[in-house]
């Protein structure tokens, strides 16, 4: 029964983010999303093939790239971009978890097969990541670094246990507790944070509303917010603010604690059909003045007629206010673009029975919607840059890329693929599911992608997460 319950968290997670339309894949929400329009730049296909492939899935309309070479620039004129080597760590079938950066092969520095939940800092110098017992009953926190040394115990067990629980919280109904929504803040390669989910002996999904703050290097950890008094928290970029989401309103706090903006905006509970409380999903501007976020119709299964409703939210303590209407397809919302000036989101065409839908985008309040492509698809991300998105289709679970504001998409992965997630304005990591072997690759628009790793078979699926976006 636990292992069943333990089983659900990250089906969860995925059911919340395809609700709230933000990847690890992580991811897992985090996840965030926003892009000027493309204008009349015409879309990419994309062949980032792996071996083996199940078989290419083309969306109509299709348009073709052209790719124009350009001589170029002299070195001693053009100055070197100091760009970050992207780091990955990652876990494999069995649990155990690697490390690879560009211009290596991967390492593994754990292979004890119990490795859970994986974040890595912006330098990619540390690695923290949750243990987790057979039986799912026992949690403990951990760091490593990145070349596998001076791996340490942050919190074991019995200090998950031991933290206080929020009032709406029964403790004699909690049988474990584990770390959630795991990361380093933005404003630091070595503190993390992360709120607490009790687990139970039945079916359900509680996040315990606090927000604690851990330091890779000491140990040292700080109960920045107690239970019941937080939300899921999405950090400023430059870590200086968080806005906490419940199942009814986002606040917002300075990163210290101080200065709360309570409620600035509240929203109809979301009904899921399941035993979560939705959450949405807001995303900071890229100077952090403000964030917008999109809110489905409350009953997600209801009246497809029945639009979402899109909001600005200032961080001045001020009410947020209205932006405009979208309709959203069942059980989805809408993400906008890295830069907040588009939306892209999913619109149902005809029956329901029938699960077409459409992929569209947008201005930012909804106005000049353009239809990027029909089919059985689910939006997945925006490039960091804007100016692309990346969505999947079902059967098989293959990934496409459209331009945004311009109608066809091009193939990304035509094998059997999951956990696709931009690392840079044209390069993606993400799982093709492959027999015998699942691999890990790396891809490029425009271009072949390359093997990383092979992920012989086991009984886990694995997780990928990267150091930032180069």
């Amino acid at each position: 029964m636990n292992r069943i319950i333990k089983n659900i968290v990250p089906v969860l997670i995925l059911i919340t983010t395809i609700l709230a339309c933000k990847l690890p894949i992580s991811a897992t929400p985090s996840p965030e999303d926003v892009a000027n329009q493309a204008g009349t730049a015409v879309a990419a296909t994309l062949t980032a093939m792996s071996p083996d492939p199940h078989g290419e899935v083309t969306l109509e309309p299709t348009l073709e790239i052209e790719i124009t070479a350009t001589s170029s620039p002299d070195p001693t004129e053009t100055p070197i971009p100091d760009v970050p080597v992207l780091h990955f760590a990652f876990t494999d079938r069995n649990s155990n978890l690697w490390t690879w950066q560009e211009g290596s092969t991967p390492n593994q520095i754990i292979a004890s097969g119990d490795v859970d939940r994986v974040t890595i800092s912006s330098d990619g110098e540390w690695i923290a990541f949750s243990r987790v017992t057979a039986d799912f009953l026992e949690t403990s926190l951990w760091a490593i670094r990145f070349d596998g040394s001076n791996e340490h115990l942050l919190i074991n067990h019995a200090d998950f246990m031991a933290m206080p629980l929020s009032p709406d919280i029964n403790p004699d109904w909690v049988v474990s507790r584990y770390p959630f929504m795991l990361t380093f803040i933005p404003s630091s390669n070595t503190t993390l944070a992360f709120i607490t989910v009790p687990q139970f002996e039945g079916p359900g999904f509680i996040d315990n509303k606090d927000l604690w703050l851990v330091d890779v290097e000491t140990g040292n950890r700080n109960n920045l917010l107690t239970a019941g008094t937080g939300g899921h928290f999405y950090y400023s970029p430059d870590g200086s603010q968080i806005a906490l989401v419940t199942g009814t309103d986002i606040s917002l706090i300075n990163s210290d604690g101080t200065n709360r903006r309570s409620s600035v905006l509240t929203y109809d509970p979301v009904l899921t059909y399941s035993e979560f409380e939705y959450h949405a999903f807001p995303q900071w501007s890229p100077d952090g003045a403000f964030l917008r976020v999109a809110i489905p119709y409350s009953d997600s299964l209801g009246d497809p007629s029945m639009p979402g409703h899109l909001y600005q939210l200032p961080t001045d303590g001020s009410p947020s206010f209205f932006l405009g209407n979208v309709n959203f397809a069942q059980i989805t919302s809408g993400t906008f673009s890295p830069d907040l000036t588009h939306l892209a989101y999913v619109q149902q065409i005809g029956d329901p029975a029938n699960n077409i839908l459409a992929l569209m985008t947008s201005n930012f309040d909804g106005t000049e919607p353009v239809e990027i492509v029909q089919g059985s698809l689910h939006f997945g991300a925006w490039s960091p840059d804007s100016t692309h998105l990346a969505f999947n289709t079902w059967t098989p679970r293959s990934h496409f890329v459209a331009q945004n504001g311009v109608a066809g998409s091009g193939v990304l992965a035509s094998t059997e693929s999951d956990q696709f997630t931009w690392v840079s304005n044209d390069r993606f990591i993400y799982i093709s599911m492959t027999v015998p072997n699942w691999e890990i690759r790396l891809g490029s628009i425009g271009a072949p992608s390359t093997l990383i790793a092979s992920l012989p078979d086991g009984d886990h699926f694995p997780s990928i997460v990267f150091n930032g976006l180069p």
